[in-house]
């Protein structure tokens, strides 16, 4: 008895109703498909914010979502679409992601050269990213502190739009609505 593991159902009704639940859930699973609803909703707000031509920066909270939004845009903005994180700066040539500075990011921002700039909250300090008009938060940060942060990058002396859009993307019902209430209703965050 000592080497059975106690989450191991004692009887076999106990087994199979668990089995059942399990392949019911597994189910639900499936039937959901490979469609990510918040990318889709994404691409939405990502075309309605740049429609009149402003830079965006989008803000993700790990490398990994960073990287698979980075992989989706890619085929839409090409060479006007840059990244970066705490493993620095990257822009698509035209057949490769290239590594590049963090002074490069900036530099072809301000030229008007990256349209779309997905980061981590590696880009939250240290960069002068004022040249684009809009932020996207595809995740929303657990502390208020770094989604202002976030903000300040493009809320800043030499910011060219008399108006800043700051988008945030989360799932009705979620951890992420409860974390963007407070932000919104005891910070007063998005005002």
């Amino acid at each position: 008895d000592d080497k059975i593991d106690p989450a191991i159902p004692a009887d076999p009704r106990s087994a199979a109703a668990e089995q059942a639940q399990l392949l019911s859930l597994l189910a639900q699973l499936n039937a959901l498909g490979a469609t990510d609803s918040k990318l889709s909703k994404f691409w939405g707000v990502l075309r309605d914010i740049i429609a009149d031509g402003r830079s965006v920066l989008v803000f993700t909270e790990s490398t990994d979502t960073m990287t698979y939004l980075r992989d989706h845009l890619r085929p839409t903005y090409g060479p006007s679409l840059g990244c970066y994180s705490g493993g620095g700066g990257q822009v698509w040539n035209g057949s490769a992601w290239q590594n590049v500075t963090k002074a490069e990011i900036t530099e072809r921002l301000f030229a008007g050269e990256l349209r779309v700039l997905v980061c981590t909250d590696a880009a939250s300090e240290g960069l002068n990213l004022q040249a684009a008009g809009a932020l996207i938060n595809y995740d929303l940060p657990w502390n208020s502190s770094k989604v202002e942060q976030r903000i300040g990058r493009i809320d800043r002396i030499g910011q060219q739009q008399p108006v800043l859009h700051i988008r945030n993307m989360f799932l009705v019902d979620s951890v992420d609505m409860d974390v963007y209430t407070v932000l919104r209703e005891r910070c007063g965050l998005f005002e």
